[in-house]
């Protein structure tokens, strides 16, 4: 897990970032930080949550379902950064992002 710098309105990728194009932003059970994924890294993630449901007989179209996916923001990078709205700066202020490598 990396800390990010939010700056100029933008989130500062580390390199490791800089491989991948689309990430995804969700929060963490701990309420002052955000975790950010690769989108591939985030859909694995997905994949194996949705089997884990099915073997337990949730119905993923069930709110239960839908409540263990969770919810997320996808987001594009550009260069060396990934925007953030002013929407979602007011959302996460004062909030960690996490970076959850591959």
């Amino acid at each position: 897990m990396i800390k990010l710098t939010c700056d100029k309105r933008q989130l500062l990728c580390c390199d490791a970032m800089l491989q991948h194009d689309t990430f995804v932003l969700t929060p963490d059970i701990d309420t002052s930080q955000w975790l950010v994924y690769s989108e591939a890294k985030y859909l694995l993630l997905e994949q194996k949550l949705q089997a884990l449901n099915t073997l337990a007989g949730v119905d993923s179209n069930s709110r239960l379902g839908r409540i263990l996916l969770g919810s997320c923001i996808v987001l594009k990078r550009q260069g060396n950064g990934i925007p953030l709205t002013d929407s979602l700066l007011q959302l996460t202020a004062g909030m960690q992002f996490i970076w959850m490598p591959d």
